[in-house]
């Protein structure tokens, strides 16, 4: 069951999450965009989307990642499958078709909002976990509590919290209205000492889809025919 709407006279009171400047995150992403590229795309008040995505009423362009290679393909492809450790379960190829897997890092210290226990959820006078941890059908909701997190605090420039799929692992949300452009990019590609470099990290092709293979096969999902 979806959480309550954020409640105007009651706002939340934000805890903040300082990410260094350097920290190597993953993305999977659409070969539409580069590893470092925000996403511009909103999302539909009511439907589709992702879970902290701008919409019309919110409007930001968005960029996800994942704290371990693992994160970010359960965040980005696993979302609507439940994990099944007796009996596995399998993914539809198309899912993983014209993606990425990146490797990025942030130019410059960020602040986001914590949302990882119990304290940062009765901040912002949340039901424990349900933000981060709700299925895809309530991301509507979810994008709505987003926004007004980003009323309530000014200064946050994304969010973490613990993958609803792959926890303990942290997933991240930036916003690009609230990184400054320059001096420098807010992110920069990794694009050395990295398993798969720029032209080699298709997930549907190669090494990089064979890595695919062996975390799927490690959380008991398989590929369709």
């Amino acid at each position: 069951m979806a959480q309550l709407p954020p409640i105007p006279s009651v706002p939340g009171r934000p805890q903040k999450y300082l990410l260094n400047a350097g920290t190597r995150l993953t993305r999977i992403h659409s070969i539409r965009f580069l590893a470092a590229t925000f996403n511009p795309t909103l999302a539909e008040a009511d439907s589709g989307g992702g879970r902290f995505d701008g919409t019309a009423e919110d409007p930001y362009g968005f960029l996800y990642a994942g704290g371990t290679d693992a994160c970010a393909i359960s965040e980005a492809v696993l979302r609507d499958y439940e994990l099944d450790p007796a009996g596995g379960r399998l993914l539809p190829r198309v899912l993983t078709q014209d993606k990425l897997i990146s490797w990025i890092r942030p130019t410059f210290d960020m602040t986001l909002v914590k949302i990882l226990d119990a304290q940062d959820f009765g901040a912002l006078q949340l039901s424990p976990s349900w933000l981060s941890q709700s299925p895809s059908s309530d991301y509507p909701h979810t994008r709505g509590w987003c926004h007004a997190i980003r009323q309530w605090a000014g200064w946050a420039q994304g969010l973490v919290w613990t993958s609803r799929l792959n926890p303990p692992a942290q997933a991240f949300v930036f916003f690009d209205d609230r990184l400054p452009a320059n001096p420098s990019s807010p992110f920069e590609e990794v694009a050395t000492a990295v398993p798969y470099p720029p032209g080699t990290n298709r997930l549907d092709i190669g090494a990089a889809h064979n890595h695919l293979l062996a975390i799927l096969g490690d959380l008991h999902f398989s590929l369709s025919p």
